[in-house]
């Protein structure tokens, strides 16, 4: 019989679309970049990226959001070079690192009803995590938002194409267009660029089913010399990314794409604490930092930091060596800092250290004292630190920090 609009939806009922979520649910993805980039710096070329996804729900929140994991790992394939030699491909190598996270990235984060990611440090992929829309949509309607930010300025617009039955489930079918015009790089460089994507979503298991999209993009920079800018050229680039991918069962997917670890502190750091900074670097290293309620990190007296590291090694990693490496360049230019080792085992140390007001930056004028722990996991560094500017520290205080520390366990999830 084939699959037929809902009445409901003929009659330009609204539909609501927004995600609901329960701890340890998980959702696995296949898909693949397709990429082509012309002019600019870099050599033309094309080339396929396949990948891999996983989102695991680990919290749920009060207000509807959640904690989840995100994990991605691409390959690199199929490359054509349009001009250029051999010598170009490590450049193209490098560029797509950089752009796309090769070979692999997480983070971790949170996910809104509406689909919003505010992931540490807004590690955002538009082809990957795909916004739904802000409020209820009727079949043909179409719903606009527009954002601003860093000079540039967003308009996103969503359209409800079509409502469906499919094995049972209703079934959501929604285009999103985002067309982004950047001004923010200075005076000398302008870029525009445009995505759209189809989407399926189940509105009964609440899950993207597949998406489809394409981005396109521009950029023009804007060469001057000589007097008064007598002499000038612009350069332009052009890329097209395209990508496909829809849900799959776990057993398509290598034991690679699955998250390994966690410390549970990360996600219950208690009542006392809110999130004060985050930010995820681009070789898989996510980073928060937690204040009292009522404070933040410009004016704070305690702070949490928790910082979640990629293991590049396959060797065995020491935790007193990571410490080491942590305060190396800090003692050369500080010889009155100094850190003392409190606890230790096979993979992991609890230590103190205090750093004089000298051998902070000079926007900094306080001093501080830490106690922290450092945990090698089978796939992660996890280090964890209290921070104290109620100098000198009270034993109590110390005593209850380290408690702490040695219960903090990793969650294999």
């Amino acid at each position: 019989m084939g699959s037929f609009p809902l009445l409901w939806a003929q009659e330009k009922e609204k539909v609501k679309l927004e995600y609901r979520f329960k701890p340890g649910d998980e959702t696995f993805y296949r898909g693949e970049f397709e990429i082509e980039v012309t002019g600019g710096q870099f050599p033309s070329f094309a080339c396929s990226l396949p990948f891999t996804i996983s989102k695991k729900i680990l919290k749920v929140n009060p207000d509807g959001s959640a904690w989840a994991y995100f994990r991605m790992r691409i390959l690199f394939e199929k490359l054509h070079l349009y001009k250029g030699d051999r010598r170009d491909l490590q450049k193209i190598y490098n560029f797509l690192v950089s752009s796309f996270l090769l070979p692999e990235f997480f983070s971790v984060g949170i996910l809104t009803k509406s689909g919003n990611p505010y992931y540490a440090g807004k590690l955002y992929s538009e082809t990957v995590f795909t916004e739904l829309p802000p409020e209820p949509l009727a079949l043909g309607e179409k719903i606009y938002r527009v954002e601003s930010f860093d000079g540039s300025l967003v308009k996103n617009t969503w359209e409800l194409r079509d409502v469906r039955i499919k094995d049972g489930n209703k079934i959501a079918v929604f285009n999103l267009l985002r067309e982004i015009d950047r001004k923010n790089y200075g005076d000398s460089t302008e870029s525009n660029s445009s995505f759209s994507c189809d989407v399926e979503f189940d509105m009964n298991s609440s899950t993207i089913l597949s998406v489809s999209a394409i981005c396109k993009s521009e950029a023009v920079t804007r060469i001057s010399s000589g007097h008064e800018n007598l002499n000038s050229a612009e350069n332009r680039s052009h890329s097209i990314i395209k990508a496909k991918y829809k849900k799959v069962e776990s057993r398509n997917v290598d034991d690679y794409t699955r998250w390994g670890e966690v410390p549970d502190i990360f996600l219950n750091p208690g009542k006392k604490w809110t999130v004060g900074y985050t930010a995820n670097y681009r070789l898989n290293h996510v980073f928060i930092e937690y204040v009292p309620k009522g404070e933040d990190v410009y004016n704070w007296r305690e702070m949490l930091t928790i910082s979640i590291t990629s293991k590049f090694s396959q060797g065995v990693i020491k935790p007193e060596d990571v410490l080491k490496n942590m305060f190396t360049t800090l003692r050369q230019k500080c010889p009155e800092f100094g850190y003392n080792i409190l606890k230790r085992n096979s993979n992991s140390v609890i230590y103190e250290c205090f750093f004089p007001r000298k051998c902070l930056e000079p926007r900094f004028n306080f001093s501080e004292c830490d106690v922290g722990r450092i945990i090698i996991g089978k796939e992660r560094i996890h280090v964890i630190i209290y921070a104290t500017k109620d100098i000198p520290v009270s034993p109590e205080w110390k005593e209850k920090v380290v408690d702490v520390l040695k219960h903090i366990k990793l969650s294999n999830e």
